[in-house]
């Protein structure tokens, strides 16, 4: 992709709610620090393609790793840089009341260090801010916030999870799961296998993240694709409880009751 430099002084019209100071992609930077105790007084969006020294809020330089990115607010002072050779990076300055409630909403750190999306994901949304602001002579303010809050989700789900939300992502898989392929024969240990969790804590942490038991919610979403299922005449109802993981149509008449308080043949007379 081709290097990019620019900084605007205003782009009109111009979001009420966000506004666009410059940005760069790819830009190299020769041998040095860059430091900036008082900021620039707007957010600064940076990402390193290489290894770089970056400051803490504690006040301690770290030396990062390539894939490295921070978020400064505008009341945080930069520093940053590689002293010993050439160094590239992409970055947005920006402000406004968007940025603040993106930042909040997709929890995102600032002043701090963080791993998230690849460059290339950097790069198209600074590119589709530069195409817009810059080549069109009425730069569109919701394409403009679009673009922003596209990035900042992207941002956001590339996070590394901290240790105490992985199993909650586990489970979260497993959900998906479920709800995608509820009509097969899926036993208890199989879920909890897919947690690497045991049977019994599996069951104990399903309820609470769920507020129901693993077998019971597997129900419920083949009840509720057979409750869907059933307006359709040109369906038995062997047929619609087979597509919902019941075999034996009896087994699924009385689960079906159990749950609705009446069988599958009067749900469908219910809806002619």
């Amino acid at each position: 992709m081709k290097t990019i430099k620019v900084f605007w002084e205003r782009i009109k019209p111009e979001p009420t709610d966000l506004s666009l100071h410059g940005l760069g992609i790819q830009e190299w930077m020769k041998p040095g620090i860059v430091n900036r105790p008082g900021g620039t007084g707007d957010y600064l969006f940076m990402f390193f393609y290489d290894e770089t020294e970056i400051r803490h809020p504690d006040g301690s330089v770290v030396s990062h790793p390539p894939g490295a990115a921070v978020c400064w607010t505008p009341d945080s002072g930069h520093y940053y840089g590689n002293p010993a050779k050439r160094w590239r990076h992409t970055w947005l300055h920006c402000d406004g009341a968007l940025v603040r409630r993106q930042l909040t909403r997709e929890k995102i750190p600032c002043n701090l260090p963080f791993i998230s999306a690849p460059a290339p994901v950097w790069e198209k949304y600074f590119s589709d801010l530069h195409t817009e602001a810059t080549r069109y002579q009425t730069p569109d303010p919701v394409i403009l916030k679009n673009a922003l809050q596209s990035f900042l989700r992207e941002i956001s789900r590339g996070l590394t999870p901290p240790p105490e939300n992985r199993t909650r992502a586990a489970f979260d898989r497993l959900r998906q799961f479920l709800e995608t392929n509820f009509e097969q024969k899926i036993t208890l240990a199989q879920m909890a296998e897919m947690t690497h969790l045991s049977p019994s804590h599996f069951s104990t942490e399903f309820r609470r993240l769920f507020g129901v038991p693993p077998v019971d919610y597997l129900i419920r979403l083949r009840l509720r694709q057979a409750a869907y299922l059933l307006p359709d005449h040109n369906l038995s109802v062997g047929e619609i409880a087979s597509r919902v993981g019941y075999e034996d149509i009896y087994q699924f008449s009385k689960i079906f009751k159990k749950h609705f308080g009446h069988a599958p043949s009067a749900l469908r007379k219910t809806n002619g």
